[in-house]
């Protein structure tokens, strides 16, 4: 890190928990976004070919891209969309930090996403003998 800001440029998924340092800005970039940490928990997921998103479990941070800048609150969730823009929704920040404590869990998500979110954890692919099955939504969790 710099003497004047802390960066860390990420491709995949991780969980951090940072005090604030008004004199050495904790900084996240993350395919097209960039979160600036004010004292937090947060889950950033930013892999190639699907859009980056910023859960806040705590504390707040400031999400921003080349359009765009907002703070979030505990609970919600910023998405960048495929025009450039980023857009807020309410989440269950548990869902998405499950993974830190090593759970696979997922409610009433398709089989389809499952597999790939399972292939790029293993480095694997699959392929659907039956194309249908694709778009079958289950409740999963495992460790």
């Amino acid at each position: 890190f710099s003497r004047n800001e802390r960066v860390v440029e990420l491709i995949g998924e991780a969980y951090f928990d940072v005090t604030h340092d008004t004199n050495r800005p904790f900084k996240v970039k993350a395919q097209g976004i960039t979160t600036t940490v004010l004292g937090t928990e947060f889950n950033i997921c930013a892999y190639q070919g699907c859009p980056p998103y910023v859960t806040l479990v705590s504390g707040s941070v400031k999400v921003s891209c080349a359009r765009k800048a907002m703070v979030i609150k505990p609970g919600e969730q910023s998405t960048l969309t495929d025009d450039g823009n980023l857009t807020v929704s309410k989440v269950d920040t548990d869902s998405y930090t499950y993974w830190r404590d090593g759970f696979f869990y997922y409610d009433n998500v398709s089989l389809e996403e499952i597999m790939l979110h399972l292939g790029r954890t293993y480095n694997m692919s699959v392929e659907f003998l039956s194309p249908e099955m694709k778009d079958y939504k289950i409740h999963f969790v495992a460790k």
